[in-house]
């Protein structure tokens, strides 16, 4: 497949989000003080030597900036003798394979590409997964608590998965995510908050960490909660002119966007 051949959802996205660069997914969670180059060399420094490194790209497009990622894990990885080959993840409903393997080059391991739906990434077997990201992926899953479980599940003990919200200004359901992990067991020490520090003046959550610390009894967020949560915010979307589940950032009237909030986080009460 190549961008020419992109799917209807495909078209809704611009074509430099399809093919982001390292330095620009690095740029979105440095704004919210996340430096993701930090992060993936701790994480490769803590894990076990000689055992395989698998980093994702959760909604890559056609992207090559987890190749990127891994290319320069793999040369840490080298230099610190830590006898571990670094491998490349790219997940996406509708993957652009062309595109991405147009980004190999000369002593790379072959990349994954995997086509599949983030609420539901059966490809990806339990606990196989060191580390990785999404970039404005998260906005078109429909059962988007499903991806976070989903991206716990897929990762090793002490992995992490990044989640950036490229579209933080526009109606979504995460400025109710703080009640759902409170009321959640487990889910405080498995999900980390990234505030945004620009124009939003921290109020806004810009991404969350999913994690897996060794000891966590989280089991995923309960079915009826959910359910209710889903059937909410959908019904509560329906009313907002223009909007369908492709462009599920487009702009909304301030009395829908509260009310979405004020009825999600109703499911809590």
């Amino acid at each position: 497949m190549n961008l020419s051949e992109k799917d209807e959802l495909q078209q809704t996205i611009p074509e430099a989000s399809i093919t982001r660069a390292k330095s620009e997914v690095c740029r979105y969670f440095g704004e919210s003080g996340v430096d993701l180059d930090a992060e993936f060399k701790a994480i490769l420094e803590s894990s076990e030597p000689g055992r395989e490194f698998k980093i994702v790209d959760i909604g890559a497009g056609g992207s090559g900036s987890v190749l990127a990622f891994t290319r320069d894990l793999q040369s840490i990885a080298e230099a610190q003798e830590l006898n571990t080959n670094v491998i490349a993840v790219a997940y996406d409903k509708n993957p652009l394979e062309n595109e991405i393997l147009g980004n190999v080059q000369e002593g790379d391991f072959e990349p994954e590409i995997i086509k599949g739906d983030a609420a539901n990434m059966e490809e990806i077997p339990n606990n196989s997964i060191s580390a990785g990201y999404s970039v404005a992926c998260i906005q078109y899953v429909p059962d988007a608590l499903r991806m976070l479980e989903e991206s716990v599940r897929i990762l090793k003990p002490g992995g992490k998965i990044f989640i950036y919200l490229r579209f933080q200004s526009d109606i979504s359901l995460y400025p109710s995510l703080p009640n759902l992990i409170k009321e959640t067991p487990g889910a405080g020490e498995t999900f980390e908050l990234i505030r945004s520090k620009d124009k939003f003046g921290g109020k806004t959550i810009a991404g969350i960490v999913c994690k897996k610390p060794k000891d966590s009894n989280f089991q995923g967020f309960p079915y009826k909660l959910r359910k209710t949560f889903n059937n909410v915010l959908a019904g509560l979307l329906t009313k907002a002119r223009g909007f369908d589940q492709l462009r599920i950032y487009t702009k909304v009237p301030n009395t829908i966007r509260r009310d979405v909030h004020k009825g999600i986080d109703a499911t809590l009460d």
